[in-house]
């Protein structure tokens, strides 16, 4: 990638998220940098996305969270694992989401048969105090029993920022 790409890439993301501090950067395919993930001290990877982009390796690979640039204005996608909420990844999540006013959409994966009813009560309890605090960020909720790498592929290709579950 030529590094005025890169150049626009760091410019774009942090004029949507201001307080992003932006401390090294590599470049080079997506496949190659997530290969590489384990050893960059890195809380967030921006990639670039395009029509080749390899989504079902990224979101099978993606251990943090994946900001995409050069996508549609879309959500804030957090992955919401059976009962497995982060509080970390939420604040980060509603950070994100607030500034750019795309929203929150939380993808609930479950990989078994659950009761929709108690996965849904569970994330509710878990929303109430941050909905309060962020009101201006809007919610949406998906739960899914299909397969996950399928759910985050869909998601990521319209998402701004995916932050899958760890």
């Amino acid at each position: 990638m030529p590094d005025a790409c890169v150049d626009l890439a760091v410019e774009q993301v942090t004029a949507q998220w201001p307080d992003l501090r932006v401390s090294g950067l590599e470049s080079g395919g997506a496949g190659e940098l997530l290969a590489r993930a384990a050893e960059l001290d890195a809380s967030l990877l921006v990639l670039a996305a395009e029509t080749r982009t390899p989504w079902r390796a990224l979101t099978r690979g993606a251990d943090r969270p994946l900001a995409f640039v050069g996508t549609v204005a879309g959500p804030v996608v957090l992955e919401v694992r059976a009962r497995q909420l982060r509080r970390d990844t939420l604040s980060l999540a509603f950070d994100l989401a607030r500034p750019t006013g795309t929203g929150l959409h939380l993808l609930h994966t479950a990989w078994h048969r659950p009761r929709p009813a108690d996965l849904a009560g569970f994330v509710v309890s878990e929303l109430a105090d941050w909905l309060v605090a962020y009101p201006n960020v809007a919610v949406t909720y998906q739960l899914t029993t299909g397969p996950r790498v399928r759910a985050l592929n869909r998601s990521a290709r319209t998402a701004s920022v995916l932050l899958p579950a760890r």
